[in-house]
């Protein structure tokens, strides 16, 4: 990032160092007043004893003795030189071995050390910054976003207004600017006029003022996270191109993914006429079958595109044993897609569609959750420990979701599934492994705040794990590149791109495009019409488009593996 004074002006430019630094000034004329009345009357006890020294002898004697060295090499023979020697010792200790190195660590050093740090934390961003986006607040969402605009090869910075977690993040490389976002003079050094797009993550009051600071400057999209519903209307009278309520719609994710046919397909991307979705196998006809014995595209046109085992995303073949835990993406059109609910559900099913579900977490997102799941009349029970909280006593249980005598109070021998909300991850990954304990075979979906903790929590036996950082991040992303549809499933990713140059006029199988990449082929669209299940024998044509599902890393190995020279 770019300065634009020198460390010395940035300096002596803040008062509060300018009052330090004349503190120190005014102790050291202090001290060199005192050295000079020392001298005189050294001078003056010398002629009184018949002694003849020069005023440089004064200053020389005055040094070493306040400094304790006491060479020895001048003396006084009167009591009352002796005693002046040991007052000007005395002061030397006070004053130059105590008073002066505190005066100067504490009003000089320290403060120059922490404005160094300050200075050190850029103000503005590069005059080159074109087309980028701008991240107001650190957060897990955010800094997901961030990774995922950095594979897009786009400009971004975080504007901060915490010093502390600006400096951090910018020791760590972090593209970070520190400013006050609450004037307009900020957005100004981060060029706003030549951005893309704003991103406010902050609480929803400051969104509020981020938006309406934004709006007297510019007419630059921008996009809140909203935390609460009723926030939606204030942000848009601010000004705010898009916003997103982040809990409702987190709390439907995490209800979505609950057995029960009323809920069913969960739909986390849709390309045209083609929508890829998540099902759970869970008491199914599915489980224990091989994917070759199903027959899911001969008998109702969906193709298994994938499956989520333990956190790990699996690519599909024949022989591959369905397990209770996992979680099959499959593709295809909406009566396809409908054919599956109808064929392959638990309604039939009593003990199951009759069971609570229980929420551990009476949160924003907890709550969230239960309307989500009272809205397709799913009984549910909520465990919160704080009295506050609770807001009907009949679908509430009073209590810590730790203790065992709770769970038992509230069902979880014969619940559905257990949904859990907290925000903290480690609490979140007690309870995980606490629950699996006892009831082993019991659905367990969990809430993650910290990307890096999904594949913790899915080892710890949680069978669903939706991220919250994730799933903003892909909200924000599908309005940067509208051509490309970002996934409500972390680090999964479906995109449509025309036909590679080194793929032209060859065929699916001669392409070995899953073995060499990890991506699947959903299907492939020629000339408008898109064709789910694709001959593997046809050649691929110039003007076709392939539809393709993977890891980010197994898309980015697509990237780097078809599209290096270009």
């Amino acid at each position: 990032m770019k300065y634009t004074t020198s460390p010395l002006i940035y300096f002596i430019n803040n008062k509060e160092n300018r009052g330090n630094l004349y503190l120190v000034l005014r102790f050291i004329l202090l001290l060199l007043g005192m050295i000079t009345a020392f001298s005189l009357i050294f001078h003056a006890i010398m002629v009184s004893e018949g002694q003849d020294h020069s005023w440089i002898t004064g200053f020389y004697w005055t040094l070493t003795v306040m400094t304790t060295l006491g060479l020895g090499d001048i003396t006084f023979q009167s009591d009352l030189g002796k005693i002046f020697s040991i007052v000007v010792m005395l002061s030397g200790v006070i004053f130059l071995l105590i008073m002066l190195p505190f005066t100067f660590v504490e009003f000089f050093y320290a403060p120059w050390l922490h404005a160094m740090s300050r200075y050190k934390t850029p103000r503005e961003v590069p005059d080159e910054f074109k087309n980028h986006v701008i991240l107001i607040s650190i957060t897990p969402i955010t800094e997901n976003l961030a990774k995922k605009i950095k594979r897009h090869g786009q400009d971004y910075v975080f504007l901060c207004s915490d010093e502390e977690i600006a400096k951090t993040y910018h020791e760590k490389d972090y593209p970070v600017v520190y400013g006050d976002i609450g004037i307009a003079e900020t957005y100004e050094k981060v060029k706003i006029h030549d951005a893309a797009m704003v991103i406010a993550a902050e609480d929803d009051i400051l969104n509020t003022k981020i938006t309406f600071t934004i709006r007297e400057i510019s007419e630059i999209p921008i996009v809140c996270k909203v935390m609460k519903d009723h926030s939606m209307d204030v942000v848009k009278l601010a000004g705010c191109t898009h916003a997103f309520p982040m809990v409702k719609n987190f709390g439907q994710s995490l209800a979505r993914k609950t057995l029960g046919v009323s809920l069913g397909t969960n739909i986390i991307c849709q390309l045209d006429e083609l929508q890829i979705a998540e099902v759970n196998v869970m008491h199914t006809a599915l489980e224990g079958k091989t994917l070759g014995e199903v027959k899911l595209r001969a008998s109702i046109g969906v193709i298994v595109v994938g499956i989520w085992e333990e956190g790990e995303f699996k690519s599909p073949h024949r022989d591959y044993r369905i397990k209770s835990n996992s979680i099959l993406m499959i593709a295809g059109n909406k009566i396809s897609l409908r054919r599956y609910e109808s064929l392959y559900s638990i309604k039939e099913d009593k003990k199951i569609t009759e069971a609570e579900v229980l929420i551990l977490g009476g949160g924003k997102v907890g709550r969230a959750t239960a309307r989500e799941l009272k809205a397709n009349n799913i009984p549910y029970k909520i465990i919160e420990s704080r009295a506050d909280r609770i807001r009907d006593p009949d679908s509430y249980i009073l209590g810590d979701a730790s203790d065992r005598d709770v769970l038992a109070k509230a069902g979880i021998v014969h619940a559905r599934s257990v949904i859990i909300t907290s925000h903290e991850d480690s609490l979140n990954l007690y309870l995980t492994l606490y629950c699996r304990k006892l009831v082993p075979s019991l659905q367990i979906i969990c809430r993650s705040t910290h990307n890096r903790n999904v594949k913790k929590l899915h080892k710890a036996g949680a069978d669903i794990v939706m991220s919250f950082a994730s799933m903003g991040a892909n909200k924000v992303l599908s309005l940067l590149y509208p051509k490309e549809q970002a996934m409500d499933v972390e680090g999964l990713s479906a995109f449509k791109i025309k036909t590679p140059k080194p793929l032209i006029n060859k065929s699916l199988s001669e392409s070995r495009i899953r073995e060499e990449t990890q991506c699947s082929v959903v299907s492939i669209e020629k000339r408008g019409e898109q064709i789910l299940n694709p001959d593997p024998f046809r050649p691929l044509e110039e003007t076709d488009h392939i539809i393709l599902i993977g890891t980010v890393e197994a898309e980015q190995l697509f990237q780097d593996q078809y599209f290096k020279e270009s």
